[in-house]
């Protein structure tokens, strides 16, 4: 009975049996039945200990099998990495021992601001795909990192910074902030969008801007795409005190998020090459007969590696 239905935005990890199993059933249902329909998923990446180890044991299996949903499937994917959130719990908030509920505190303090320009709006991005598709100049390629700051979450202040316009853009560019751990400077943007949220000035927006255009290492672009950060403004809530007079989030597409899938796919191929934990799949339906869909999935994470290596390149859309 919607009157303006945009689409569905679905929460989940990829590393457990539910969050895998019966969120790729979700995205596959709903795929099916509202084919014209944005998905917008916000996806729990495992955690990767120093060691290398998996928190699950299946969870290279899980992590791939349902990155072949969401690259098939969903139009857009925020990447949510466990050991960057646990990071950002210990290193910002100086939490020594962060529950699961700080940590989701954390994340849902990013996936409300990804719709505060819809809820609190003051200019563009009132639209789900609106949002979202100055990101995805590759369609295969839609997968996105954040970063947010100041982080607060109830209860626990953080630490105490300047939040002027420029000095909240210039943070949400550091690898500190992002809610992904990898490495920024191997890569370049696809697309890069921040909001920002609070009593703004619009001329202190445009010294943020060239401020930043004039820094020492300005973002990186693909050759090939707009070299420029978009920005969106979002008005305070009304109903929430707020502990700081701007606050922002960084949304990107950049390349570097592939040492992501590369990190889960060695991991999937050292227990595969070995046939290792397998039974627990062979009593479900679709791996009755044969393990093709294993190889399958892999093979499509493999071709998103690839597409995001070669848009790297100038000659990418020769």
């Amino acid at each position: 009975n919607s009157e303006s239905f945009e689409g569905f935005a679905i929460m989940h990890s990829i590393a457990g049996g539910t969050g895998s199993g019966l969120g790729s059933y979700v995205l596959e249902n709903l795929r099916d039945f509202f084919p014209k329909k944005m998905i917008q998923t916000y996806s729990v990446f495992p955690l990767q200990g120093k060691s290398g180890e998996s928190d699950v044991i299946v969870q290279p299996y899980n992590s791939i099998l349902t990155l072949q949903r969401l690259i098939r499937d969903a139009d857009s994917t925020m990447v949510l990495d466990n050991s960057a959130i646990t990071r950002i719990a210990t290193e910002q908030l100086r939490l020594e021992t962060p529950t699961i509920e700080q940590m989701n505190s954390i994340v849902a303090r990013v996936i409300s601001m990804t719709t505060s320009t819809m809820r609190f709006p003051c200019g563009p991005g009132t639209s789900l795909d609106g949002l979202v598709a100055p990101l995805i100049p590759i369609p295969q390629c839609h997968f996105l990192s954040t970063g947010y700051t100041p982080m607060a979450i109830r209860d626990v202040p953080g630490i105490i910074q300047k939040t002027s316009p420029y000095d909240v853009l210039r943070r949400l560019l550091m690898p500190a902030n992002s809610l992904v751990n990898v490495k920024s400077a191997a890569g370049c943007f696809l697309g890069a969008q921040a909001i920002l949220q609070g009593d703004i000035d619009p001329n202190e927006i445009h010294h943020a801007l060239s401020r930043l255009r004039q820094c020492q290492n300005p973002p990186k672009f693909a050759p090939w795409c707009p070299k420029s950060i978009l920005l969106l403004l979002a008005q305070q809530n009304p109903y929430i005190q707020q502990t700081n007079r701007v606050s922002g989030l960084m949304m990107a597409n950049h390349t570097s998020i592939n040492s992501v899938f590369v990190r889960l796919s060695k991991q999937f191929d050292a227990l595969y090459k070995r046939g290792v934990f397998l039974d627990s799949y062979k009593k479900y339906s679709l791996f009755t007969e044969n393990m093709d869909e294993f190889a399958t999935s892999r093979e499509l994470v493999e071709s998103l590696i690839n597409e995001y290596s070669a848009s790297e390149k100038a000659s990418y859309v020769q």
